[in-house]
């Protein structure tokens, strides 16, 4: 018999049974203790939040998708103690997560978001396109609020409408006096530091020349990282976990995208009418990971291809330890003077060394790099690039080392920085690049082998 059912079977027993039950039950709403139904059996849980757990499993449907959760013996936890507390700087800064109709993905978000170092629990808000009554369950679930909007549009323009409205609400209603706000897509998994890390950066949005922070690097495969200290000046907008200021919200809205036009959002946000030349931040290690293979442009080979062995900071041990460089240094001119260090002093990669055999998933001077003992070398390949869009060269150099290849992404200036074993790797295109000032004529590697066009390696 459910606890909850006793007070109506008071008056149908003695006097003395029903003061006992009566206790009983009295006590097991003081002291956290529910029942539900849980697939062919009855569970009852205890704890603060056994009460949100029962009324989650009561769907026959959310027990059944989610058994760890409903599980009568050994639960899923769904409230967790923090080893930190919540960072003053963010106190007041608005965590958004964009969702629809994917319960196990935004559980898998949340789960990982509650997790992380530093979290405040109360700033995090799930915004719903449309009435998904089991996404909504899902956030109710970990005590997280949400809230539903009507959708606009199909197709694209259904996910950019929907980032308005959502961003709208959180900044002009729900936080109208937030200086800036944090942004993830339910398909994302955040790292144990992420927290930290926009602890760190979050007073770089009061640069004029900043447009956004974000979490991911585009480049950022399991073999092309190395320093999870490193954080870079990048043209473009990475997206995937970002955060940006509230003037450049207020200064984006009023000109969104139409439900009309079918442009994805972080496209949109790319181009120079609103960039303006901006630049954001990203890490050498990656803080999010993107877990999703059923999305509009993600299905399960690409996420194959591009995500799924893509690095993200795991290191318990070094969260909270990590030693970033000074906000100084990230500035638009001294991050120039540091990066014309880097590259002056950095060992040039002849066009000889190289050779193109993705098949064999090896390039030659990889042995160079090896070879060098002292892991503080950086090393410098220069390739043909005469122009901004001038790509060709560049996006089959990206498709030879198995880093983001489908369009120009992560890069600064005509620089884009790797890892590879262990060392720095900077990619210059000459003569486009004001930082190839130095290459010489036999230094410029032209790579004439046809790579498929288009989405290259997940067409090929």
């Amino acid at each position: 018999m459910a606890l909850r059912t006793i007070p109506k079977l008071l008056l149908a027993i003695p006097a003395a049974a029903a003061f006992y039950l009566f206790v009983v039950w009295l006590l097991s709403r003081k002291l956290g203790i529910a029942e539900s139904k849980s697939g062919p059996e009855k569970c009852s849980w205890t704890g603060e939040d056994a009460l949100r757990r029962a009324q989650f499993c009561k769907n026959s449907h959310l027990s059944e998708l989610f058994r760890n959760v409903c599980s009568c013996k050994n639960p899923m936890a769904i409230t967790y103690e923090n080893p930190v507390a919540p960072f003053h700087a963010l106190e007041n800064i608005p965590v958004l997560i964009i969702a629809a109709d994917r319960p196990k993905y935004l559980l898998r978000c949340i789960y990982h978001l509650l997790l992380a170092h530093g979290v405040n629990k109360e700033n995090i808000v799930v915004s719903i396109d449309g009435s998904y009554s089991e996404t909504e369950a899902v956030a109710t679930l970990f005590g997280i609020r949400s809230f539903q909007s009507k959708s606009e549009g199909t197709k694209s323009a259904r996910v950019s409408r929907h980032y308005r409205r959502a961003l709208k609400h959180v900044m002009q209603e729900l936080y109208p006096r937030a200086p800036s706000l944090i942004i993830i897509e339910d398909d994302l998994q955040v790292a144990p530091d992420f927290f930290y890390y926009f602890e760190h950066l979050l007073p770089m949005l009061e640069d004029d020349d900043i447009y956004c922070i974000s979490a991911w690097n585009d480049h950022g495969m399991e073999h092309a990282v190395h320093s999870p200290e490193a954080v870079y000046r990048v043209d473009g907008m990475p997206g995937l976990g970002w955060a940006t200021s509230r003037k450049i919200v207020d200064e984006l809205l009023p000109k969104w995208l139409p439900k009309e036009r079918f442009t994805d959002w972080d496209i949109w946000m790319r181009q120079p009418a609103q960039r303006r030349g901006r630049q954001c931040l990203i890490p050498d290690i990656s803080r999010t990971f993107h877990f999703g293979e059923d999305g509009l442009n993600v299905n399960s080979k690409m996420q194959g291809i591009y995500f799924r062995n893509h690095a993200i900071f795991k290191e318990d041990q070094k969260v909270g330890k990590i030693q970033y460089r000074s906000l100084e240094k990230l500035s638009s001119s001294a991050y120039d003077d540091n990066l014309k260090v880097w590259l002056n002093t950095s060992k040039v990669i002849l066009p000889s060394d190289f050779e193109c055999a993705p098949g064999l998933k090896k390039v030659p001077f990889f042995s160079i790099l090896s070879n060098s003992q002292d892991k503080l070398v950086s090393f410098i390949l220069y390739f043909k690039q005469d122009s901004k869009n001038d790509l060709d060269d560049y996006l089959r150099l990206c498709w030879c080392l198995n880093i983001w290849d489908l369009d120009s992404r992560a890069n600064y200036k005509g620089v884009t920085r790797i890892h590879l074993q262990e060392h720095q790797v900077f990619l210059v295109g000459y003569p486009y690049s004001e930082f190839s000032n130095f290459a010489k004529p036999n230094e410029i590697l032209s790579i004439s082998q046809e790579i498929p066009a288009g989405n290259r390696r997940y067409k090929h």
